[in-house]
């Protein structure tokens, strides 16, 4: 773009100033809480820790840089927020004893790592249901196969199975439950919870949990010592398993939303005091991670942005937890040959969600110097700033959040890989898409801002992968991946501008003398791609911006080829690079698929 044109744009928005304590208060140059339309039409809050937030923000701020986009135009378009809800066409399925294992065994995969609601006894008797069943148990049962119905996502009857269990359930919830509070309510309402976020009916979870922590306190499962007084008439351990498990899906979902917790913080359990278990390790470290997520979501509902100090004691204490991690969490081998066991398909998935917390959490807290260092690298190159000094401190952490989210890619991308030669489910990974969608804006943005290393690249690819394929598995899913494909245009719209800017200034001094034409065959280099078939990681360099895609399917992200001098036309005059920035967590969770895959 030419400087007029830029500059007929407006200025970016100025930075943000520096309280007295050191630390930073919000103004223009950070994502702010905002009211969005729902799917009814009535405006609802979202936080400004929230990846629709943090949206916003790019889409604003990045227009002035390359002009309207479908991206930078986007921000009416908000539905990964709420979706209606499914139709269900039939009332009269009937699932086999064969199916119902199949759907069983797929929703102790999806809530692997998240969700402890039942023991294998508990999974034993529901295959038994018998005529003198209670109904809340009843209905329990129907969200379960509701849930892996959706996760299985094996075409349209399962999206009609899902739907049909789910509406039964939901009917025997709201059927005179609320007036006898119990525990089977308070399960019941986790899992309407989990199903409705898996349909990308974020509003609907937050107040389905919101019904489930005001019965959770009804029951006094905030009191430390009622699991031990109560646990010869509840059943072992069952009341630390539903509030555990709410406690982390209530701590999730409000840290994607940008919302208060609806379980009140002053009834935690010290989890150092309680007994877990020791056959959930995934759910464990889950447990312990959402309690320091919830930490750092508190911070930063502040209205300030934090300080360097604090920012590296969360770190810090991110880094204990990840250093404490049993080593089975770790690593996970898998390879064509051999198929995964039941327990290992289950422990897979609670491994990739421990990670995504991890990262998410990182993003999170990283994410305000990231956005003051990159504004402050476009401000630089646009000639609005000349003489900003960089914060060494604050560019290492800028750096700390985007090595977070390549690991997040790097993540996305192995699953992907495991999970398309393991036959596991796509279908109801409602948080970690969300993640991964966070991950893959953070991601964009560096590139815009001109990053060059070609790992962005290829951790984008994975990120897109990742939204894809839970995409075609879940529909409603889809707007995620079609706002990244918009903004990977965007991207590719601004370094072409740049590149042409650059091209004219060199025209006006230099001409090329003599043209040389030799006939060769067809070059095999063309536009960065992966194929979308292909489970390996695709080579990559600079020449473009790819997805996981084949040039057949026009819908999904494939950016041109892009000039392969862009990076070199760039201007580096930032104090800090990759060398030497103290990483603040360890190395990415390790996922081996055996020598065929690799």
């Amino acid at each position: 773009m030419a400087a007029a044109q830029l500059m007929a744009l407006g200025p970016p928005p100025r930075p943000v100033s520096t309280t007295g304590d050191g630390s930073t208060s919000r103004g223009q140059d950070s994502p702010r809480e905002r009211f969005i339309t729902g799917s009814n039409g009535e405006k609802v809050y979202i936080g400004d820790t929230a990846s629709l937030s943090f949206l916003d923000f790019l889409r604003r701020h990045l227009r002035p840089y390359v002009g309207a986009t479908p991206f930078t135009d986007g921000e009416r378009q908000n539905p990964m927020l709420e979706n209606d809800a499914a139709h269900v066409m039939s009332v009269g399925m009937n699932l086999d004893v064969e199916e119902e294992e199949s759907l069983f065994r797929s929703y102790s995969e999806a809530t692997s790592g998240l969700l402890h609601l039942f023991t294998s006894a508990d999974i034993d008797d529901f295959m038994e249901i018998k005529s003198g069943t209670k109904r809340e148990d009843l209905a329990a049962h129907d969200m379960v196969l509701a849930i892996g119905a959706q996760a299985r996502a094996n075409g349209s009857r399962d999206a009609q199975t899902a739907a049909m269990y789910f509406s039964r359930a939901q009917s025997i919830a709201f059927q005179d439950m609320l007036t006898h509070t119990s525990l089977s309510m308070v399960r019941l309402f986790i899992l309407l919870a989990f199903f409705t976020l898996g349909a990308c009916q974020q509003n609907a979870a937050f107040m389905y949990l919101g019904v489930a922590s005001k019965a959770a306190i009804v029951l006094g499962l905030h009191q430390p010592m009622s699991w031990k007084r109560l646990q010869k008439a509840d059943g072992p351990n069952l009341r630390l398993r539903i509030w555990h498990s709410l406690c982390i899906l209530d701590v999730l979902t409000s840290s994607i939303l940008g919302r208060p917790c609806t379980v009140p913080r002053a009834t935690r359990h010290d989890l150092h005091a309680l007994p877990l278990d020791p056959n959930q390790p995934a759910f464990n470290s889950v447990l312990k991670g959402a309690a320091l997520l919830d930490d750092v979501c508190r911070i930063l509902s502040r209205g300030v942005i934090i300080d360097v100090a604090t920012a590296e004691e969360l770190l810090q204490n991110l880094r204990l937890w990840s250093q404490n991690l049993p080593t089975c969490l770790r690593q996970f081998s898998c390879n064509n040959n051999s198929p995964l066991s039941t327990i290992d398909r289950q422990s897979f998935f609670g491994r990739v969600h421990v990670s995504g917390v991890y990262y998410f959490s990182v993003i999170l807290i990283t994410r305000p110097f990231l956005i003051r260092y990159l504004m402050g690298k476009l401000r630089r190159r646009s000639g609005y700033e000349t003489h900003a000094t960089v914060n060494s401190k604050e560019a290492g952490l800028a750096q700390v959040c985007m090595s977070s989210a390549i690991y997040m890619g790097e993540l996305c991308r192995k699953t992907v890989a495991a999970i398309t030669t393991s036959d596991l489910p796509f279908g109801n990974m409602c948080l970690f898409k969300t993640w991964t969608f966070g991950a893959g804006l953070i991601l964009g943005y560096s590139m815009f801002a001109g990053e060059p290393s070609s790992e962005f690249q290829e951790a984008f690819s994975g990120v897109c992968e990742m939204l894809r394929n839970i995409g075609e598995a879940n529909p409603q899913s889809r707007p995620y991946n079609e706002t990244l494909s918009t903004f990977a245009d965007t991207i590719n719209a601004y370094r072409r501008q740049n590149s042409h800017k650059s091209r004219r200034m060199v025209d006006q001094y230099i001409d090329q003398i003599l043209v040389i034409d030799v006939d060769q065959e067809p070059s095999s280099h063309g536009d960065f791609t992966v194929a979308t078939h292909n489970t390996t990681s695709a080579s990559h360099g600079e020449h473009g911006l790819g997805g996981s895609l084949t040039s057949e399917d026009p819908t999904l992200i494939g950016l041109g080829q892009v000039d392969e001098n862009w990076f070199a036309q760039q201007t580096w005059d930032d104090e800090q690079s990759w060398e030497g920035v103290s990483m603040q967590f360890l190395d990415n969770f390790a996922i081996d698929y055996g020598a065929r895959i690799m």
